[in-house]
């Protein structure tokens, strides 16, 4: 019960450590999609700053999150291990992909949309596909006593 409840844990942490990166990406994408024309005047070390600040933010919730995905990737169940296998891929993906791109073009500016929307939308999504709410099963004994007695067994 206790390796449910910090992997369901994880999975919260990790979304809550990408939401600075997407609130950030949400103010701005928009900016430059009405401003087309300042995409080649997009400045990095403006950039650099603003996510070194999100960074600074998400850094709480990611390390625990980390250590517990660890602990998921060595040990835990398999299900577990897919998942946290599954969100290091867009870290990867995101690495390999940033660098095909300049970074004061349009598909730059789209690629770190869509990988900040993986990186918070998927932790969320793991997490709600491997809750289960724990259900209570029914004792043998009082089901035997119940039919011995003519009550009606529970359901």
């Amino acid at each position: 019960m206790a390796a449910r409840l910090f992997e369901l844990a994880m999975y919260a942490l990790f979304g809550l450590a990408a939401l600075p990166l997407a609130l950030l990406e949400a103010n701005t994408l928009p900016f430059f999609l009405t401003n087309p024309e300042l995409i080649q005047d997009r400045d990095a070390a403006l950039e650099v700053l603003a996510a070194s600040t999100a960074m600074h933010y998400a850094f709480y919730p990611l390390v625990p999150a980390v250590l517990i995905a660890l602990y998921f990737a060595i040990v835990g169940p398999r299900p577990a291990r897919i998942n946290v296998a599954l969100l290091v891929l867009p870290f990867c993906a995101l690495s390999y992909l940033s660098s095909r791109f300049g970074f004061n073009t349009p598909g730059r500016l789209y690629l770190e949309a869509i990988a900040v929307v993986i990186f918070f939308v998927l932790p969320i999504i793991f997490l709600v596909l491997r809750w289960k709410p724990t259900r209570e099963r029914p004792n043998p004994t009082v089901e035997r006593d119940a039919r011995k007695s003519g009550a009606r067994p529970s359901p």
